[in-house]
């Protein structure tokens, strides 16, 4: 059997492969235990281990984004001091994991030990999914301020129009960004409720009229004024996390129609006339870094998932555009992965910031429904990507610096002096000094493991940092790699 020695070079790589940028996301369900857990029962051995599984799958699978369920209807996987554990994860709310542990910061830690980015994903308004589902905690919003809530038919949601919900909403918010080390805050698509096809209900109608009548603020039409109330808390959400971590992400995922014919050949929903909701305004106004508009149909047909991203990106005015895609409809019978690898195709051509997708959800990979796992890495995940920065006037960091390298039976363990929250290391392949490189792997602790099978010939390795802000060190000093 061949040994292996590694020696520390005092020289530089000249020649490198240049990374590709592309947010490659999923997101991870917890509400009615979607994605994770799978169940309200599980044990918190058995929750690590799904969490686990679906995060090794996701990395295998060359994604870059966790989009993490942390706060499904005013409740939080998370520990909070603002609102009570969720029902998804205990099984009953308010109550705690037993043993105790935070899946929030366990997420993260999982994630960036594997390259993945995490972003908290938050319902901003959601109060109660289903009235009496199940009981709510004592310290639920609903209970300890019900003036904060608007009541629908099996709803409940509190009612944007208040300035303490507002406050209220941007506190939690800023509760995470504080102290946990996310990558990024995610808002879905549940503003105002939505109205329920074949049902009486249409939505809101006169349950928040006199939230109106006393907090108008000089608005005179209440649809221009529901409207406005969603822009306040987005723009309150994004001003707060830039004023404390700067390098947070913050993005939205509304609805994919913002109105009924726009563009001409699109009819549907229109989400700023129903749910009150105007993306447009955000990347006009940029209270916002990136946009995800759910564009969960086909190609061809009355909702053109071409016609709906090719105009979402001609309104991009510099705001990413990642569209959410519809790897859940793989369930369907009558939709091949043809549609979803055609889907990333449209979006490779037509994007003119920077490339990127989402798609709903993380357990049609983990599963791997269709193939889809294979399709993808034999398609658009065929190399490794990180996200793009939107920070252009950051300095890079220093290059790493390399304190130690082991070999094991089976791997080459590399250690870094240090590693800081939110930044990541890339570790590249060389067959000689003067040729391209190619990237082995990418992770999110000063300890980097690969394993001899992978190293595929390679002569040479070195490493770059990416920091929070997503900027490139310079390469690390070399490792030559000796085989006798």
């Amino acid at each position: 059997m061949k040994k292996i020695f590694l020696i520390l070079l005092f020289s530089s790589i000249i020649y490198s492969q240049e990374i590709q940028r592309e947010f490659r996301g999923a997101w991870v369900a917890s509400v009615a235990n979607l994605d994770w857990p799978s169940s309200p029962n599980l044990s918190v051995e058995k929750q690590k281990e799904e969490l686990i599984s679906l995060l090794n799958k996701l990395a295998e699978l060359k994604f870059n984004a966790v989009l993490f369920q942390v706060r499904p209807e005013c409740d939080a996987l998370y520990s909070s001091s603002y609102e009570p554990w969720s029902f998804w994860l205990t099984g009953k709310q308010g109550k705690a994991p037993e043993p105790f542990y935070d899946p929030l910061e366990f997420a993260i830690n999982e994630a960036h030990k594997r390259g993945l980015e995490l972003h908290a994903w938050l319902n901003p308004y959601r109060a109660e999914r289903s009235i009496d589902y199940f009981p709510l905690a004592e310290n639920h919003i609903a209970l300890t301020n019900p003036e904060y809530i608007l009541e629908f038919p099996k709803k409940k949601i509190l009612n944007p129009g208040l300035p303490e919900v507002r406050e209220f909403v941007a506190n939690v918010v800023l509760d995470i960004v504080k102290r946990y080390d996310v990558d990024g805050i995610h808002f879905d698509d549940y503003f105002y409720p939505y109205p329920t096809p074949n049902t009486e209900f249409n939505g809101v109608t006169i349950e928040d009229a006199k939230t109106f009548l006393v907090h108008n603020r000089g608005y005179k039409d209440i649809n221009e004024w529901r409207r406005s109330n969603v822009d306040l808390l987005i723009e309150m959400v994004n001003d707060s996390i830039k004023a404390h971590k700067p390098h947070v992400r913050f993005g939205v995922s509304p609805f994919g129609i913002w109105k009924n014919g726009i563009p001409h050949d699109v009819k549907g929903f229109s989400a700023f006339d129903k749910i009150y909701c105007d993306p447009l305004k955000w990347l006009n106004d940029k209270t916002i870094d990136y946009l995800a508009p759910q564009l969960y149909w086909p190609i061809e047909g009355d909702q053109s998932f071409y016609s709906l991203f090719n105009w979402w990106n001609s309104v991009n005015n510099g705001i990413d555009i990642f569209p959410g895609v519809a790897s859940y409809r793989l369930l369907d019978k009558d939709w091949p992965t043809e549609e979803i690898i055609n889907q990333l195709n449209i979006v490779d051509t037509l994007t003119s910031t920077s490339k990127g997708y989402i798609f709903f959800r993380a357990e049609d990979f983990h599963r791997n429904t269709k193939n889809i796992g294979e399709e993808i890495l034999n398609t658009h995940h065929k190399n490794y990507a990180v996200t793009n920065t939107f920070y252009k006037s950051v300095e890079p960091s220093q290059f790493p610096k390399i304190k130690n390298s082991i070999i094991t039976e089976n791997s080459i363990i590399i250690e870094l002096d240090e590693s800081a929250p939110n930044e990541f290391f890339i570790l590249y392949s060389f067959i000689n000094k003067n040729k391209v490189g190619s990237i082995l792997k990418i992770a999110g602790n000063n300890k980097i493991e690969i394993l001899k099978e992978e190293l595929k010939g390679s002569k040479y390795l070195a490493l770059k940092k990416l920091n929070k802000y997503k900027i490139l060190s310079n390469y690390s000093k070399l490792i030559k790699i000796i085989n006798q």
